[in-house]
């Protein structure tokens, strides 16, 4: 609990699946809306507003996120000598680079150790993903250089083990649909229970990345990766937003992921499936699209990068959509990190 009381969270602890996010978790802690994975206490992944729709289509600049982050650092008790830089997967996410003496601390791969932390759209913290060391002095040893160590390793019995590590592409843009408090709407999600740490208390169940309130009874059986579908509405009480259950039931919606592209028709955003020519409308979608996203060629192909919209093709025949991602085509890139790693045979 030391590392939620770091972060401010007071909540029940739940057990949490074996990786959650990209942290090995063995719990987290949360009360509905901020939420802590932990798996140790340099091994972590903090989110502000678990169920808060976040879209990094927006830039920050080098000099308001170093404000920010410098001052989340102070406040929350990080005092270890730090750098920051731009992490390559989104616009508003930073590495936060651990130094010893001056120098940044690397694990596999060649990735340094710190915190990557991501920054909503109202310049505050959204997302902390802790991958700390502890360090104690053993002392100190001469180094060889990298042409002493590269000969020491071609006159050995050495093998390398090589390790390479592929990219996301630069500066992608995200929507994620958003829903309104207050208002009867229905959400299309897959259902996540996870049981309480004290067997006294009731599990913890969730829609998606939202936290779910109300009529849930029965929910805590579904299995794993089950579609529902769930009527209600969302509400907040005391800062946490929940969805609070009218009712739900399990849906036959399938999921769907698709390239295609977007394009207006009638002043509505409209897809179109070029595998089948089914057309889908979509609707409550982002007013911040960039026009450029919706230019095609004349064989109805995006011409200015790649879009890619997820979601439920519902039984109707309607696209109940999820996400929708932009990738420029002058920003696609495959970055390869390779690490050689000798290894020695006595």
């Amino acid at each position: 609990m030391a590392l939620a009381e770091k972060f401010g969270i007071q909540g029940d602890i739940y057990l949490a699946p074996n990786q959650m996010r990209g942290i090995l978790a063995s719990y987290f802690v949360t009360a509905g809306g901020p939420r802590i994975y932990v798996g140790s206490d340099n091994y972590f992944a903090y989110y502000s507003d678990y169920g808060k729709e976040n879209s990094n289509t927006e830039n920050i600049s080098d000099e308001q996120a170093r404000i920010i982050i410098d001052d989340f650092m102070t406040s929350h008790g990080f005092n270890f000598e730090y750098r920051i830089e731009r992490n390559y997967r989104n616009k508003r996410s930073f590495n936060i680079i651990s130094l010893l003496d001056g120098m940044p601390i690397l694990y596999s791969r060649q990735l340094p150790a710190g915190l990557l932390i991501e920054i909503d759209s109202k310049n505050k913290v959204f997302s902390v993903n802790g991958i700390l060391y502890s360090t104690d002095l053993f002392g100190k040893f001469p180094i060889r250089s990298a042409g002493e160590a590269f000969q020491f390793m071609l006159e050995s019995q050495a093998g390398t083990l090589i390790s390479i590590q592929s990219a996301d592409p630069v500066n992608y843009q995200t929507w994620q649909r958003t829903y309104p408090d207050n208002q009867k709407i229905s959400i299309y999600g897959y259902v996540t229970v996870n049981n309480p740490a004290d067997t006294g208390n009731l599990p913890f169940l969730a829609i998606d990345e939202y936290a779910l309130g109300g009529n849930t009874a029965g929910m805590e059986k579904i299995a794993a990766h089950t579609l529902v579908i769930t009527n209600g509405q969302f509400q907040s009480v005391n800062g946490i937003r929940k969805f609070i259950v009218k009712d739900w039931k399990i849906s036959g919606a399938a999921p769907i992921y698709t390239q295609n592209p977007l394009y207006t028709e009638k002043s509505q955003l409209v897809i179109t499936d070029n595998s089948n020519g089914n057309t889908y409308i979509l609707t409550d979608t982002p007013k911040d699209l960039p026009k450029i996203i919706l230019e095609m060629n004349i064989d109805n192909e995006a011409v200015n990068g790649e879009v890619v919209t997820s979601g439920f093709l519902l039984s109707d025949g309607s696209f109940e959509w999820k996400v929708i991602s932009y990738y420029p085509t002058d920003q696609k890139i495959t970055v390869l990190s390779a690490a050689a790693i000798p290894i020695y045979i006595n």
